[in-house]
This record gives structure tokens, sequence and C-alpha cells, in this order.
């Protein structure tokens, strides 16, 4: 249905491999000591890696947002960002792709299941394919370090 480069309607379900940098191996590790006293003192708890394991109904309340200080700006007709750290530009699809539309709803407000129904209203697709598209942006996103769930 799209003619996106990317097949995001195709991301894995599972945990999210994550390539880390030794700075971010170092956040991530003490994310997830928080996530076990967290679940320790009964609270639910996740890490960021276990939400490509998540139902789509689970899924679908979830409220994403680009994470803080993260520069977004298009270039040689890519959407592109750069993480706070100061990594390098990245391009993260094309301008004309629908994960614009997408994309552009990651206000920290909208759940990814909204999100979705507004994209089968936009291009006219089947409502899985849509939550399968939205829900493959934002992990991809996600994995990219430049998406996160509004906690």
């Amino acid at each position: 249905m799209s003619d996106d480069p990317v097949v995001f309607e195709d991301f894995p379900r599972g945990e999210i491999p994550f390539q880390m940098s030794r700075r971010a191996l170092f956040s991530e590790i003490k994310n997830r000591v928080h996530v076990m006293r967290s679940q320790g003192r009964g609270a639910q708890a996740y890490t960021l890696a276990q939400l490509g394991e998540w139902s789509d109904e689970d899924l679908a309340e979830v409220q994403p947002m680009i994470v803080p200080n993260c520069k977004i700006s298009t270039q040689d007709n890519y959407v592109c960002a750069q993480l706070p750290e100061g990594v390098a530009l990245q391009k993260l699809f094309q301008i004309d792709s629908p994960a614009l539309i997408v994309f552009n709803l990651f206000n920290g407000w909208n759940p990814l299941g909204k999100i979705s129904q507004q994209l089968a209203e936009s291009n006219e697709w089947d409502v899985q394919y849509s939550f399968d598209y939205a829900r493959g942006v934002f992990l991809s996103l996600v994995k990219a370090g430049i998406c996160r769930p509004r906690y």
C-alpha cells in the first residue's frame, strides 16, 4: 500500500535490539536497575526494548513523543533528526512519506491508536495496516533514540 523505501508496517515483533554507545549503555543499565526496583515495589515498569513485545491493544494506548531537545529538520527530501548529545544527523524518512503524518502527531498526547486511525482516514488504508505502519514508525524511532512514550 505504501511506496516507502522503509517498510514500517513490517517492524518485527519482539524485544527491540538497540545498538548503543558506551554512554547510552550506561544509561540503559541505570534504567534497567530502576525498572527492577520499581517492579520490586509492585509498580508496573518496562524498558523501551520491551515495547516491541507489547500487544497492539496495549501499544494503542501509548502516547508517543519526540525526545526533548531533539532537533528536527529537512535535508535532501528527508525528515532528519539530531539528538541532544550531538550525534550525527539521522535521516528518518522521505518527506513525502505517510510517515510524516504519523510523526507530526507524536506530541505526547495522541495515543498511537488514534494516530493510526487518522493515518487510515488520510490514506484510505485498512485500519490494521495503518496501525502496523504507525507502530513501525514509532518503534523505528524509539530504536533510533528519537521517540519515547510519554510517561
